[in-house]
């Protein structure tokens, strides 16, 4: 019986986090999109449980009611953060003990704190935050739904058609889980046969794990090294005097390391130093370790205090190690994401987190590649990734010496000691080089910093200056502002929502002010002629925003102007629902919030800040410099109208089976 065949625009193969992260923005993207996963459910104990506010920022991008509405609901939030070491003083309150424990310092998580950002750190387990994705997808009314029990088993990618954008010029077969032990056998002849699907599509993207079926379909090799440190990692409802067990806790004393983290439904999360492989007595056994054998251990850590437990959730044992792949792609065409790239120890509890963040950084570029013909885009996923998950392994590095070598200054030092993690960890100090998505800025000496971007850029570069405390390539931190028309204050990210738009949000001061508000109206016509970017980018019969969004933020009362005397290309109207009254707003002068003050923007000068749609800055100018926006970067969303036409018939080669076989062998 031949296999049934399906034509999709992506591929994902891995429902975990990264792979449902991805699933959810193809949905908005309106991506024809296939998630298989080879187990029968979801996870249901175990595995990663923090949030940053970050992720939670992109995962409420998705709209109402957002991922992060369910996350929060059941998530225990991180408020506080204890260090504790051990101490040898003679006066012990605890007799008969020669070592103790005792909190040494007390510091604030404080990401919420964080410029611009609006949640906190937050534990849930790996199992809820994948349900809360698969309930937005099951809301969200696509047809994208986690096909389970299906492995791949061969991977086929057609060379010669990788450029052509009409073509599907990867094919995968699938396998229902467990049917047949041939499966990924090099014996193509005997897969084919058993194959219970045949998938082409025109793009891939693996999530499947350290393990990854995927990048070893592609032959593409991790490197990096392993430790002979290994941690006890348990979950469980802990009985104890200890009086810091529901704070997060980084605990040293000569016996060995603990990290604590609250979780929810009076759980506790326990990193704990078990030993090294060259452990006196032989060599150190992995399968051998129970949880019992967790919790002696944290007894004697964690002595005079008491430790018991009465209900185990799960618990496993990892090496401490750190291993990034040599490439997150393959011709632009199959994708690498989360642990199939990047491998490295729990402690900074970034895993998940940074996972997603690579499907988030992707989806988008995916889906403008398709909308647009121009493949030029995904190239900066590779850089732009690689270069994160580098700095993630290398900060891992350092929190993993941290734990392992036992008390230390740091242990004293623990705030300052954090402060060089907090940043990154939390995701809001991610930032991306200049590239054809970033512009690039001008140095001191009057060259561009270009950090590789093509030639042609050269000419055309960022004035940071406009907007002094925005940084270029990270995304833009959130404060409210006042909606001009329903006078509701709203943080300007729930304004960035995950579409794939791109936004132009314009700073023009105060519109009270005659001649500013002339001159804005001219800059509306420009903005509104068929010359403009805005229509070139815009595909025929979609509406004028549904590519480039254009937000106002202006400083004056809402009351001194008409906001509806300017261009409609401020407030776009539909006939069937008006005009758009939720792009123009006015700086928030009811709370602390200044944004053209913490963006460090002079309101009598003003800018322009183009928005990418993963909400990281891509570009700052002067408010009129529309030639420069046109080329950088709406030049990638332009596309011939012969592409947009629906009447265009489509003329496909045969697929060609004899092509290049990227997989061998998973």
């Amino acid at each position: 019986m031949a296999p049934k065949t399906s034509e999709v625009d992506l591929l994902i193969i891995g429902a975990g986090p990264a792979g449902l992260m991805a699933a959810a923005w193809a949905s908005r993207c309106k991506l024809k999109t296939k998630i298989i996963d080879d187990k029968d459910t979801r996870i249901r104990t175990g595995q990663a449980d923090g949030l940053h506010c970050r992720t939670l920022e992109i995962m409420d991008s998705f709209g109402s009611p957002s991922i992060a509405y369910d996350i929060l609901g059941q998530a225990c939030v991180i408020k506080d953060i204890s260090s504790t070491k051990a101490d040898f003083s003679a006066q012990n309150p605890k007799e008969g003990c020669e070592e103790h424990i005792e909190r040494c310092e007390s510091v604030r998580s404080g990401e919420e704190d964080l410029p611009g950002s609006r949640y906190p750190q937050v534990s849930l387990s790996q199992g809820s935050v994948e349900q809360a994705f698969l309930n937005f997808l099951e809301r969200d009314g696509d047809s994208v739904r986690v096909e389970r029990n299906l492995t791949p088993m061969k991977l086929y990618v057609e060379e010669a058609c990788v450029d052509d954008h009409d073509a599907y010029p990867i094919e995968t077969h699938l396998r229902e889980s467990g049917k047949d032990e041939r499966a990924g056998s090099p014996d193509s002849t005997a897969s084919e046969k058993i194959a219970a699907e045949i998938v082409r599509a025109k793009y891939v993207l693996g999530t499947d794990g350290a393990h990854s079926w995927t990048r070893k379909a592609l032959g593409l090799q991790m490197e990096g090294d392993r430790t002979n440190k290994h941690f006890g990692v348990m979950d469980f409802v802990p009985l104890s005097n200890f009086p810091d067990i529901r704070i997060s806790c980084a605990i040293h004393s000569s016996s060995g390391s603990i990290m604590t983290l609250p979780r929810e439904n009076g759980l506790v999360r326990f990193y704990v130093q078990l030993g090294e492989s060259a452990a006196k007595g032989g060599t150190f056994d992995r399968g051998k370790i129970t949880p019992d054998d967790i919790i002696e251990t944290s007894r004697t850590i964690l002595q005079p205090y008491t430790l018991d437990y009465s209900h185990c959730d799960w618990f496993s044992v990892y090496t401490v190690g750190q291993r990034l792949a040599q490439s997150f792609s393959h011709l632009d065409r199959v994708f690498l994401a989360g642990d199939a790239v990047h491998t490295h120890s729990p402690t900074m509890g970034a895993g998940m987190n940074v996972s997603m963040q690579d499907s988030y950084n992707l989806i988008w570029k995916i889906s403008t590649a398709i909308r647009t013909g121009n493949r030029e885009i995904l190239a900066t996923y590779n850089t732009e990734r690689m270069a994160t998950a580098k700095e993630l392994i290398d900060k891992d590095r350092a929190m993993s010496d941290f734990y392992c070598d036992g008390p230390s200054a740091n242990s004293k030092r623990y705030q300052e000691f954090r402060e060089a993690f907090r940043d990154f960890v939390s995701g809001v100090a991610v930032e991306y080089s200049p590239s054809l998505l970033t512009c690039p800025v001008n140095t001191s000496n009057g060259s561009i910093d270009r950090k590789g971007s093509p030639q042609r850029l050269e000419k055309i570069y960022s004035k940071p200056s406009l907007a002094s405390n925005l940084i270029l390539g990270q995304r833009i931190p959130s404060y409210r502002v006042t909606n001009h028309f329903t006078a509701e204050a709203v943080h300007i990210h729930t304004t960035l929502k995950s579409t794939g738009q791109w936004r132009i949000l314009l700073f023009p001061g105060d519109l009270s002010n005659s001649l500013r508000f002339s001159a804005f109206q001219n800059l509306g016509h420009n903005l509104s002629a068929p010359s403009s970017f805005i229509h070139t980018c815009t595909p025929p019969s979609s509406l004028i925003d549904s590519t480039i969004s254009i937000l106002t933020i202006h400083t004056s009362n809402r009351n001194s102007f008409s906001a509806l005397d300017l261009p409609n290309i401020f407030h776009p109207w539909s006939d069937s629902k008006g005009h758009d009254y939720w792009k123009m707003f006015a700086r928030d002068n009811e709370s602390r919030d200044d944004i053209y003050k913490a963006f460090g923007i002079d309101e009598e000068v003003g800018c322009l800040v183009v928005v990418r749609p993963d909400q990281h800055v891509g570009y700052i100018g002067e408010l009129e410099d529309l030639e420069s926006i046109n080329s950088l970067p709406f030049r990638l969303l332009e596309r011939p109208n012969e592409i947009y036409n629906p009447d265009k018939s489509v003329v496909r080669e045969p697929f060609a089976l004899e092509t290049r076989d990227v997989d061998r062998q998973a």
